[in-house]
């Protein structure tokens, strides 16, 4: 015969990539079952000896240095201690508004609800800073008074430490009354002068407090100002930015009402809504509804709304105006100031009246009336001469009736920097 013959299916063993009965398949696919629940087993014991080993491990191994952690001795509470002051002990008057400020080494055991003054004080404490006490009068130390402030300071005996009870005490003077000197001093804290108080905190002798050996003083406060003894509360005084010009700075006079004070009196009757003095010009006085109207503000903290600015006009061409605000020249610009027999007055005054838009009306050097409807930005500071805009063909050189014209594409921004009492130096 050509070929053999196969025998019988049941006689043969399968090999891999034949098919197989039913029934085979059934036995193969149950022995794999088998063996991957074998190794699932094997898998969970070796997962369970390696999680015992860790947890010895860490049982064992680490115990003595988590014991040593819990048995570690905690830093003692630092006693309560003041450590610097606001007024300094026993330093210059101060203003009846007076906020005082103590700087303690501790929050615990200052004894803030048994603090007296005396004579007393209406006003609150509170913690301005994590270590800084703050007392807030809410009525005027009387003038001439001299005010003792008691604080006790406790701390409970502890382990190993005993019980620690003292009081400590400041005393200041007020100033006799109300001044020139007084008054400078109350603007400038509201930011109605170019100037500022000396550095607050004063540190009290042989105290110190961790973290203020970097020899920064405003880490304690230390007075960085020109501040002293013998000085009034106005000589003591400083700038508040480190570039100021100099036409600015020969302006003040501390202890006298000069121009600066009175620009300064100028805003803050205008912010507080005072009567207004007579235009022009203007009367920066120091009546008493001015004296309430700045201890109430001083109590309260209410500061000038509008950023310190200066405005200086030179002459010399091509005519130039720059606007110094916020310590920094914020914008320069060429302008047109008065002709021969209409020439812009030389010197400083500040701003007392303003309008958005005006209609001027007025005689040339030659006689002749004019109508200048529509003028905008108009800020007057002596007489009737004011800076405002006005349209020419070239800035830089005189062109007015005596007035400071302004390019009317710059003006808005002059108007929006200048505000009452803003000081106008116009130099040949």
């Amino acid at each position: 015969m050509a070929g053999s013959t196969a025998p019988p299916s049941s006689a043969r063993r399968s090999r891999p990539g034949e098919l197989t009965s039913p029934a085979a398949a059934r036995a193969l696919a149950r022995a794999a079952a088998r063996r991957r629940a074998a190794v699932r087993r094997r898998r969970t014991v070796l997962v369970a000896l390696v999680a015992v080993l860790v947890g010895l491990l860490v049982v064992v191994w680490p115990s003595g240095r988590a014991a040593v952690a819990v048995h570690r001795v905690a830093s003692p509470a630092p006693v309560p201690a003041v450590v610097a002051t606001s007024p300094p002990m026993d330093g210059a008057p101060v203003p009846p508004t007076e906020v005082v400020e103590l700087r303690t080494t501790t929050e615990s055991g200052v004894e803030v609800a048994e603090a007296r003054l005396s004579p007393p004080v209406a006003g609150s404490w509170r913690w301005c800073e994590e270590d800084l006490l703050c007392f807030q009068p809410s009525s005027p130390y009387p003038f001439g008074a001299r005010e003792t402030l008691s604080l006790p300071l406790r701390q409970p005996a502890r382990a190993g430490h005993p019980a620690h009870e003292s009081t400590f005490e400041l005393t200041f003077q007020v100033v006799a009354g109300e001044s020139v000197g007084l008054a400078q001093d109350l603007l400038a804290q509201l930011g109605y002068l170019p100037l500022r108080p000396p550095g607050t905190l004063q540190p009290l002798p042989g105290s110190s407090r961790p973290g203020d050996a970097d020899g920064d003083p405003d880490d304690v406060g230390v007075l960085t100002s020109a501040a002293g003894e013998g000085l009034t509360l106005a000589q003591s005084l400083g700038w508040r930015w480190p570039s100021v010009p100099s036409s600015l700075r020969a302006l003040w006079t501390p202890g006298t009402k000069g121009v600066m004070t009175d620009g300064a009196i100028v805003q803050f009757d205008r912010v507080e809504g005072l009567e207004s003095g007579s235009y022009p010009p203007y009367q920066a006085t120091l009546t008493p509804a001015f004296w309430q109207a700045l201890l109430r503000a001083a109590l309260a903290n209410r500061r000038d709304p509008d950023d310190y600015a200066y405005a200086m006009v030179s002459e010399q061409e091509p005519e130039t105006l720059v606007v110094w605000s916020d310590g920094q020249d914020a914008l320069r610009t060429l302008v047109n100031t008065g002709i021969p027999g209409g020439a812009t007055p030389v010197g400083t005054w500040p701003v007392y009246l303003r309008y958005p838009e005006q209609t001027m009306r007025g005689t040339t050097v030659t006689g002749q009336p004019y109508v200048y409807p529509d003028v905008k930005d108009v800020n007057y500071f002596t007489g009737n001469i004011a800076i405002h805009a006005f349209p020419r063909a070239r800035y830089g050189f005189p062109q007015s009736q005596g007035c400071v014209e302004v390019p009317p594409s710059v003006a808005p921004e002059v108007y929006a920097l200048l505000h009452y009492g803003s000081l106008v130096t116009v130099q040949a």
